[in-house]
């Protein structure tokens, strides 16, 4: 286990595997939220506190994991720049991330499908993030059950369909427990002739009371021959929920590209600030490795969109 205090409120910690089996925790209860890893991480702060001199006593703290394709894990401990008046218990939030260099690594490995649904079982909430533009056809509709009561799921999605491509994509969530929640936030972006097609599915079943689901869908076209589609299937099977749909189709405005031009910036320029602006939303939100991927495929894109 190695420390290092990269300032005053923010120290890095580097682990292997060796550091894991010291304290009985195996790869897969680290990269969830077990009591086991909480204890850990409780044991971590300690340490750097009475070795380190970082204290975290009445501070809010985050807690980034990123797991290495060495075997290694990267801690990065920030705290907030005032105390809080809880000193009753440490609160910190811990995010985890998957190795940057590949996106084919696998944070977590089930011998049978059956220990996947174990697994996915003992979840509060689970975060599916997707981007699509590779394919000329694609269909792809992520799926989460609902289960448990106070599980929560939040779905981040967005789509590039360029000349000749039909990205047919969208989200499924069903809703089985008391005081569940989902939040869906999907983007579509076609060009040259390109379609984008959005298709979900929400149901909210009887037993499900005092649920709340919130959906965003959102398309941009950049061209007159352009399509976007959104058809949302919407079940409802009481009346004790929270249910909000938001749907907006529509082209860049020649009255914001004036506005911009106005400002100094080219017509190229201004259409590319409005993409950007478009897609922020949900690059924000993505893991730092794939917003940089996807800001990446922006600028691609607006290469062929513009140019």
């Amino acid at each position: 286990m190695k420390f290092e205090k990269v300032n005053d409120n923010k120290i890095k910690i580097t682990l292997n595997m060796d550091d894991l089996k010291a304290n009985d925790i195996d790869f897969h209860s680290f990269m969830s939220n077990s009591g086991e890893t909480e204890s850990f991480f409780l044991a971590v702060l300690d340490k750097a506190e009475r070795d380190y001199g970082f204290s975290t006593d009445n501070y809010n703290l985050k807690v980034e994991t990123i797991a290495l394709d060495s075997g290694s894990f990267i801690l990065t401990i920030t705290r907030s720049l005032d105390k809080v008046h809880s000193p009753a218990k440490k609160r910190f939030k811990v995010s985890r991330k998957s190795p940057s260099s590949s996106f084919h690594s696998l944070i977590y490995q089930f011998a049978n499908f059956e220990d996947f649904c174990q697994f996915a079982e003992s979840l509060s909430s689970m975060n599916l993030y997707d981007v699509d533009k590779i394919s000329k056809v694609s269909m792809l509709y992520p799926m989460s059950i609902l289960n448990g009561e106070n599980a929560k799921t939040e779905y981040t999605g967005i789509t590039f369909a360029g000349g000749g491509q039909d990205l047919d994509t969208g989200f499924k969530v069903i809703h089985n427990a008391p005081n569940t929640s989902s939040v869906v936030n999907s983007k579509s972006i076609s060009k040259d002739g390109g379609a984008c097609t959005y298709r979900a599915l929400v149901r909210i079943n009887e037993n499900a009371k005092n649920s709340k689901c919130s959906v965003s869908c959102e398309s941009l076209m950049l061209d007159d021959i352009s399509r976007s589609d959104t058809i949302p299937v919407n079940d409802i099977r009481t009346d004790e929920v929270e249910f909000s749909h938001e749907a907006k189709i529509g082209k860049i405005s020649d009255k914001a590209i004036f506005y911009l031009m106005s400002r100094g910036l080219s017509e190229e320029d201004a259409k590319a600030m409005i993409v950007r602006g478009f897609a922020y939303p949900i690059s924000k939100e993505l893991p730092v490795e794939y917003a940089v991927e996807m800001n990446n495929l922006i600028n691609l894109e607006l290469e062929g969109a513009i140019g």
